[in-house]
């Protein structure tokens, strides 16, 4: 099998695995507590990926899709997508990517691992399997070690992210 079909394979394993997420999250959720659908979006005035600015002003959203496994566990599925403005545009028109993932909550901490299917924009067109690992603290600035190694580029990271969050209900 070519790298080329290997790459295609994926994309259809995950997009089908996400597709089919979704359905099976919507075809529960009239049926069973635990059930959610989120959307979130954002615009930032740069995109910036492992230190590098990649392009100017962007959009980008995501949708996922999960349930609970118990009191204090989840599943979930998404897709996330960047939509640059001006003349990155064109770079960023097949930058999707596919995440599956499972979330533990304690009373004051929480562990997100996530496998997450990578598109690249521009000339790199090979897709890469990152492992990802969040830890997440319930403490004053909502601390969070994210941690994260991808299995194609044999890249490994470590961040600390500080911050406020609040929550928009409707």
């Amino acid at each position: 099998m070519t790298p080329t079909e290997q790459e295609n394979l994926m994309r259809l394993f995950f997009a089908t695995l996400v597709s089919g997420c979704f359905t099976s999250f919507a075809a529960l959720a009239g049926h069973a507590d635990g059930v959610f659908l989120g959307l979130e979006a954002g615009v930032s005035s740069a995109v910036h990926d492992r230190g590098e600015q990649l392009g100017a002003e962007t959009f980008d959203f995501g949708l996922g899709a999960g349930f609970a496994t118990s009191e204090n566990s989840e599943v979930y599925a998404s897709v996330f997508r960047l939509m640059p403005v001006g003349p990155d545009q064109d770079m960023f028109d097949d930058e999707f990517d596919y995440s599956v993932g499972y979330v533990w909550s304690g009373d004051t901490v929480s562990i997100d691992l996530s496998a997450n299917l990578l598109t690249f924009p521009g000339e790199e067109t090979d897709t890469s399997l990152e492992l990802m690992g969040v830890v997440a603290f319930d403490a004053p600035l909502a601390p969070e070690l994210v941690t994260f190694y991808d299995t194609q580029l044999e890249d490994f990271g470590a961040e600390l992210i500080l911050g406020y969050e609040f929550p928009i209900t409707a």
